[in-house]
């Protein structure tokens, strides 16, 4: 039984080794300008991503967001805080967006992009803010190890829980055939 037991956990603990998994992170424009997402350390790898969240509550007002690196330049459209939706809740104006979302997956995604924040009301730029972010190589040494190693502490954590709640279970069965023999007595 315990054979089976050890057998069991280690088949389940190899399935859960996994590489690098791909980010997404979120700025998010308010009325007091942007408040991005902690990127650790200013770097994201290559193929990531970052959503742009239109969140100002001004009156007609509107955010385009601008990423540039080099010669390229990426721009959202118009974003504003929220889009008119009809009673089952489609959007009326396909057009209308909240949200830009913007992935590092290019071949030349990899060095330092410079983002634009451009807020307008009724049409006209009041105003403007910047900042940037560096992207980095995914290393592939680095995915390789993870995906050799069993002994990463999630799968250390997964093993504990599963072991765990087997012991909770043998447990709760021991307790169960106690009380049924007391109850006998």
């Amino acid at each position: 039984m315990r054979i089976a037991l050890i057998v069991a956990v280690l088949i389940l603990m190899t399935g859960m080794v996994s590489g690098h998994s791909q980010e997404v992170y979120t700025v998010i424009y308010t009325d007091n300008g942007a408040a991005p997402a902690d990127i650790p350390n200013g770097t994201i790898t290559n193929h990531e991503s970052v959503w742009f969240w239109m969140k100002d509550s001004t009156e007609n007002s509107s955010l385009v967001v601008t990423l540039s690196k080099d010669s390229k330049s990426y721009s959202s459209t118009n974003l504003t805080e929220s889009c008119e939706v009809d009673d089952v809740g489609n959007k009326i104006d396909e057009s209308c967006e909240t949200r830009f979302d913007f992935s590092f997956n290019k071949e030349d995604s990899v060095g330092l992009w410079t983002i634009e924040f451009t807020k307008s009301v009724n049409g006209t730029e009041v105003d403007s803010e910047s900042g940037s972010v560096y992207v980095i190589e995914e290393s592939t040494t680095h995915v390789e190890n993870d995906q050799d190693s069993l002994l990463t502490l999630r799968n250390i954590a997964y093993g504990v829980a599963i072991l765990s709640f087997i012991g909770m279970l043998f447990m709760s069965v021991s307790i169960l055939k106690n009380q049924a023999l007391s109850e006998d007595e």
